[in-house]
């Protein structure tokens, strides 16, 4: 976990940044790393608390030719050879580190959270941004606190737009990311159950979801996926900054041989454009990317052209189409980042746009922070299975349990407490051309059945 700074900053500059006295010593700073793997020659390293102390790896930074590293006062500074700046907590050092270089920045910013589709909203309005200057974009999913401070460390004095994802797992998360943001342009997307298990309610994710809003600069507008728990919130507030509600469910949009076609208003305009993968629940991301163009001053049929050539995000629906080692060709795809209740539906509503040319097969891990109603919303999943007319069913960890006792008996296929044991029944079972759908919660680890099944392509697995 490496960001690259712009190339004059010095080690005078992070002090300042730190409120920290000069040193007689000056050196060049190349980029900020809290992870040796990663690490490049000039590189600062501040090393990170976590289930491995980044400590002990200070020595090693050097080793690798590391610039600098800003270290806990805690930490013994005679062990190791190499110039250490010491603060009373590494976190905070870089977290003060990418606030000030976000003050540094001219670009125009946007942040986008919610509950669903953050990513790749946040994906979709950088492949669009990137066509019209010079963009930053948070990788992976960067979103929280020390993830944001690194992206914000990627802003260069050139940079023309940034943008950058917020996330949450409890209450009081947000509004400190967001303020290191301090955005231009808020963007909330869905707003469903996930994370419900800590937040207790949806309204309570939706009060937290909002303050971002409260970080924007002066000026800034809000753009939010309406008609959730969101709007009923603003319309009882209010807002010191402009809000833009977007009722998405009213979009006029259709999915034909895998392709998604969307027709909608920009401004008074008719636009018209593709996404070229199925799935309604990815037509709101694409509509909220697309008004927040538009807020940039950028034209919405131009925007919206780009997006024929984005390409989601690994684990988000992607789709594999694999010619097997045992002579078997299936069609993956690949949605196994993570999953709720809402977007485990979504993405089981989106095979039932698929035209059947064999048997579907939906592979799902359990869905996690789901609270005492955990059961029950794993067995609701049912009436999308069947929706979807799903031809078998598999299911891992305790949770899912739920859903595949009520699984009807002609479409279970097997239940594991866990995805590495269920990947030989997936295998077994498959036939050519099988669509195979995978899905489940990032903790359930559904993505080794991912990893199995590509790697059968490769000939790595029997």
């Amino acid at each position: 976990m490496t960001t690259h700074c712009k190339p004059h900053w010095h080690l005078s500059e992070f002090l300042t940044a730190l409120g920290l006295p000069s040193l007689a010593i000056d050196v060049p700073i190349s980029g900020v790393s809290i992870d040796t793997r990663t690490l490049k020659p000039g590189d600062i390293y501040i090393p990170m608390h976590g289930e491995r102390d980044g400590h002990n790896f200070v020595s090693h930074a050097f080793t690798k030719g590391a610039a600098a590293a800003i270290v806990a006062t805690t930490f013994d500074t005679s062990t190791v050879n190499g110039i250490c700046i010491s603060v009373p907590d590494t976190l905070v050092a870089l977290q003060q580190l990418g606030v000030y270089n976000r003050s540094l920045s001219c670009a125009k910013v946007i942040a986008v959270t919610g509950s669903v589709g953050k990513t790749t909203t946040k994906e979709m309005l950088g492949h669009i941004l990137t066509n019209f200057g010079k963009t930053v974009i948070s990788r992976a999913s960067y979103n929280n606190c020390w993830g944001v401070p690194l992206s914000l460390l990627e802003l260069r004095p050139d940079t023309e737009f940034g943008v950058f994802e917020v996330g949450m797992n409890n209450p009081g998360e947000i509004e400190p990311l967001a303020h290191m943001i301090a955005p231009d342009i808020a963007i909330i997307t869905k707003i469903v159950e996930a994370h419900i298990g800590h937040m207790g309610t949806i309204e309570a994710i939706a009060v937290e979801k909002i303050t971002l809003i409260k970080a924007l600069r002066p000026g800034g507008t809000a753009l939010i996926y309406g008609g959730g728990p969101c709007e009923q919130l603003l319309n009882g507030q209010s807002v010191n900054h402009n809000h833009m509600l977007f009722d998405i469910e009213s979009i006029k949009a259709n999915v034909l041989n895998g392709i998604t076609h969307i027709d909608t208003h920009i401004n008074g305009k008719v636009v018209r454009y593709t996404l070229p993968f199925s799935g309604m629940h990815h037509v709101g991301n694409s509509i909220l990317a697309l008004q927040a163009c538009h807020l940039l001053g950028i034209d919405g049929v131009k925007a919206a052209k780009t997006m024929e050539t984005f390409t989601l995000p690994a684990g988000r629906g992607i789709t594999h189409v694999l010619a097997l080692t045992n002579g078997i060709s299936i069609t993956l795809i690949d949605d196994a980042y993570n999953a709720n209740p809402s977007s485990m539906r979504a993405g089981l509503l989106a095979l039932k746009a698929i035209k059947k040319t064999g048997r579907h097969f939906a592979v799902l891990g359990e869905m996690r922070e789901l609270g005492t109603d955990s059961a029950m919303y794993h067995r609701e999943l049912l009436s999308a299975i069947v929706d979807a007319d799903i031809d078998q069913v598999f299911c891992c960890c305790e949770a899912m349990q739920h859903l595949y006792d009520v699984l009807p008996e002609s479409i279970r296929g097997a239940y594991t407490d866990t995805s590495d044991e269920l990947i030989t029944y997936v295998i077994a079972a498959l036939q050519s051309g099988d669509l195979v759908f995978v899905k489940g919660s990032n903790g359930s680890k559904i993505s080794h059945i991912v990893n199995a099944l590509i790697a059968c392509e490769s000939g790595a697995v029997a």
